[in-house]
């Protein structure tokens, strides 16, 4: 297999070949790159709603990711998927540095991952946020509440077997994200985990999202985007419910 690449105004596409460079029945698959989310250092506005757009519409798979492509990579490993695949790109993990394994560890397109284990609550995210929800368990865990956090990873197909169990643990959950509230993913994620995992449940499901109205400018958009003390009140919600 080779990979090749593309620019293009939004980003790069790349492209796999699978098969000699002189075939002409070579077969080739697009893996799309968008990137979307906070911050606008770019000058541009990406909408944050791309996600609710392309997961339910769109029939391949769409990976968010939350952490930088290196380190992402090392951790999917395998072979590359038959279907078109889009990686949303988050552009607040642009500057992250992380170790990154030698070995692939194997984990495929359509599995999450379980970051943090945690017994009172679990907050399940992806992209960026994800790493915002590690910062929320750390502070809870000085004030003794233990939080895992649930890395969705694909959005399409959504790994629910883990959703489901990594909720049902701890009773309660919480979902984040950056997009508008409304229509949201996380709606979706709060609908399957009611109706696969309502007997395990201790609280409401609750989501901490981005507000519903127009997205705001760079000046002010971490007032816009889930913070810790937005997430940390929505996990005091499900603790004393």
């Amino acid at each position: 297999m080779r990979l090749g690449r593309i620019a293009s105004p939004d980003g790069v596409a790349f492209v796999s070949v699978e098969g000699p460079p002189d075939d002409p029945d070579a077969l080739v698959r697009e893996i799309a790159e968008h990137p979307f989310g906070t911050p606008t250092f770019t000058g541009r506005q990406w909408p944050l709603a791309e996600v609710r757009l392309l997961a339910p519409i769109l029939a391949s798979k769409v990976v968010c990711i939350g952490k930088n492509y290196a380190a992402h990579a090392a951790e999917m490993g395998g072979e590359a998927p038959p279907d078109p695949v889009i990686f949303m790109e988050p552009k607040s993990r642009y500057w992250a540095k992380e170790e990154v394994a030698l070995e692939p560890a194997g984990l495929p397109i359509g599995r999450a991952r379980l970051v943090r284990a945690g017994s009172d609550a679990t907050l399940v995210a992806w992209g960026p946020m994800v790493h915002r929800c590690l910062q929320v368990a750390a502070a809870a865990e000085e004030d003794g509440v233990s939080l895992g956090v649930l890395d969705l990873r694909c959005l399409v197909p959504l790994d629910e077997e883990t959703l489901l169990a990594s909720v049902a643990e701890t009773g309660r959950a919480v979902v984040v994200h950056e997009a508008p509230r409304t229509a949201g993913f996380a709606a979706e994620v709060s609908a399957r985990l009611m109706e696969g995992a309502f007997g395990s449940l201790k609280a409401p499901v609750q989501r901490v999202t981005g507000w519903d109205v127009p997205y705001p400018s760079g000046a002010v958009e971490q007032q816009y985007i889930p913070s810790v003390d937005r997430i940390l009140l929505a996990v005091q919600r499900v603790l004393d419910y």
